[in-house]
């Protein structure tokens, strides 16, 4: 019994579709490319025309690339801004509960420090703040703060 072989049509048919369900492999830049990326990225979040050709023909990658990585870079810009303000805003309102717990003591300088041998004048308790820092890896909870009342 002999086997049929696939039509020209059908094996174009067959390279088309592992083509489309094969996953692409994820390129890894170089130090060198990612150096020039960003030092481009610092002068100018957006890259258009014939800088993007110039840091592309420099990188070696494709305009396209380049595209991408600004896009992604973006992203990750707006990641870090929202984490930050995420923790800014956790921060303060730790410090206004903890003022607010201790009333009665008159103008008080709270100072955050990140080392944990440093002195405790303050007890912390349970986070208050888990619905603000949700993904965050660090809290202010996670610092020592210690009242100085001679202000």
């Amino acid at each position: 019994m002999t086997q049929a072989t696939p039509s020209t049509f059908e094996a174009t048919l067959m390279d088309l579709a592992h083509h489309i369900l094969t996953p692409k492999k994820r390129l890894k830049y170089t130090p060198e490319q990612i150096s020039l990326l960003e030092s481009a990225f610092a002068e100018n979040a957006y890259i258009l025309g014939n800088r993007r050709k110039e840091l592309a023909k420099s990188t070696a990658l494709s305009e396209r690339q380049v595209t991408f990585w600004f896009q992604n870079r973006r992203s990750k810009m707006r990641r870090e801004i929202k984490k930050q303000e995420e923790l800014e805003r956790c921060i303060n309102d730790y410090l206004l509960r903890l003022l607010e717990v201790d009333s009665s003591e008159p103008a008080v300088e709270v100072q955050v420090t990140d080392e944990a041998s440093q002195v405790q004048d303050v007890a912390l308790v349970d986070c208050p703040h888990q619905d603000y820092h949700q993904g965050l890896k660090i809290c202010p909870c996670d610092f020592n703060f210690t009242m100085d009342t001679n202000v």
